[in-house]
């Protein structure tokens, strides 16, 4: 995928990928729930009123159970996991029930 951008695979980023992208590597490459936040972080205002990338994060969080059984406190803490559920809240009508 890094080549067809024209980057070397250690100078791409979250933001070069499309909408579509990036949900297809959460849901096949997102190797933990600290990746899942940087991700976020990074796409937070590229995909802006597009609640589909924070959703799917939220779940792929949710699954990943190890991560979340081991962090739960710090993770539904973090200012990043609830800046996701505003977004999820605010847009939810654009999530045609996905």
């Amino acid at each position: 995928m890094y080549l067809a951008k024209g980057k070397s695979q250690k100078a791409i980023s979250f933001n070069d990928l499309s909408l579509e992208e990036n949900l297809t590597y959460i849901k096949f490459n997102l190797k933990d729930v600290q990746e899942a936040f940087y991700m976020f972080d990074i796409t937070k205002h590229k995909f802006e009123g597009s609640p589909e990338l924070p959703a799917s994060l939220v779940q792929k969080i949710a699954t990943r159970s190890k991560d979340l059984k081991r962090n739960l406190n710090s993770v539904v803490s973090r200012n990043e996991y609830k800046a996701m559920l505003k977004i999820i809240q605010k847009e939810s009508h654009n999530l045609d029930g996905r």
